[in-house]
């Protein structure tokens, strides 16, 4: 598989009174597209109905800023579902069964990694973190 290299890059030009000449400035916000291991561990033991929460992992695949893939929690699989934006900003993650989202996630890609917080409708909470599988 092909790692890709998703960049946003701006550009500013200024002119200087005087002299009419511009000069430029890049800004650039870098992400690794490919696959990535994720763990999701709760940061809560119990959720508000009295369950236990649980700690998840799996693996993932960011292509053309969209997430998809699968994790894991007591024998249970949930799909990956969101998108990275160019600032590597994560939106509309979250973690599916059945076409019901069962968490949301949100956080932030930079370089070979992301990570965030995530939560779900019965109180538990949590972080995750990915990390690039090298190719």
């Amino acid at each position: 598989m092909s790692v890709r290299v998703f960049s946003t890059v701006l550009l500013s030009s200024a002119l200087i009174a005087c002299g009419g000449s511009g000069s430029s400035m890049v800004v650039m916000d870098v992400f690794l597209e490919g696959d990535y291991t994720i763990s999701a561990p709760s940061t809560t033991p119990f959720a508000t109905d009295g369950g236990e929460c649980g700690d998840a992992a799996g693996t993932l695949r960011l292509s053309d800023g969209v997430l998809s893939g699968t994790v894991n929690t007591n024998a249970t699989a949930f799909d990956v579902t969101g998108s990275v934006g160019a600032d590597g900003v994560v939106t509309g993650g979250g973690f599916e069964r059945d076409g019901q989202i069962a968490a949301e996630f949100e956080g932030q890609f930079e370089g070979d990694a992301g990570s965030g917080t995530w939560q779900n409708s019965i109180g538990c909470t949590g972080t995750w973190e990915a990390s690039l599988v090298p190719v």
